[in-house]
């Protein structure tokens, strides 16, 4: 359990206790949060390797790896 699972028990447990008197979405903010983090990582992760992966077959379109460096 990451820091994010960790703030919202405390939370829960804060609000069930009556300590705060928050929306129920402002307890589970933090599991939102590492939602949507995890989704913007992944996407951004994706695309770079979605780049790389273009840039290596297009290099290798151009000169096939078995084809001799020094043709061209």
């Amino acid at each position: 359990m990451g820091i994010f699972g960790v703030a919202t028990v405390v939370m829960v447990i804060l609000k069930f206790a009556g300590v705060i008197s928050w929306s129920w979405w402002l307890v589970f903010s933090p599991v939102i949060l590492s939602v949507v983090l995890n989704i913007l990582i992944e996407g951004l992760s994706v695309s770079i390797s979605h780049k790389v992966t273009k840039s290596v077959v297009n290099e290798h379109e151009e000169r096939p790896y078995w084809s001799n460096r020094g043709d061209k």
